[in-house]
């Protein structure tokens, strides 16, 4: 059921929808039956849980982050080029190649190169 609802408001929603359309819900793997009061209850709690648990993943993860980056660490995909690499594509333009010309021997695309560059 974790998976199947975005929210509490989301399975709640849905619920409602089936009761409309007078559909029965039942969930086999954990004995909800929602045709009962206790079902209904033991529904909504279940989602209730479900949405916490999902909301301190969320915090948690933003707060891992937050240290790493606090720490120093880089995040992200690593950059294609090193600063080396850069200065040596500088020169080759310098030295009249043609971006296309160093794209292709470098195994990269021009967009890539030209990013790199203008970002040196």
């Amino acid at each position: 059921m974790d998976r199947a609802f975005r929210s509490l408001r989301h399975a709640l929603d849905i619920f409602d929808y089936f009761e409309k359309q007078e559909i029965e819900f039942h969930v086999l793997t954990e004995g909800i039956d929602t045709t009962t009061p206790m079902g209904k209850c033991f529904f909504q709690i279940r989602n209730s849980f479900a949405e916490l648990e999902r909301n301190l993943m969320s915090e948690r993860t933003k707060a891992g982050l937050a240290a790493a980056r606090l720490r120093g660490k880089r995040l992200g995909r690593p950059p294609s080029l090193s600063a080396q690499q850069i200065v040596e594509i500088k020169a080759r333009c310098l030295a009249g190649e043609s971006m296309a010309m160093i794209a292709d021997r470098c195994r990269l695309s021009t967009r890539t190169l030209y990013r790199a560059i203008s970002k040196s």
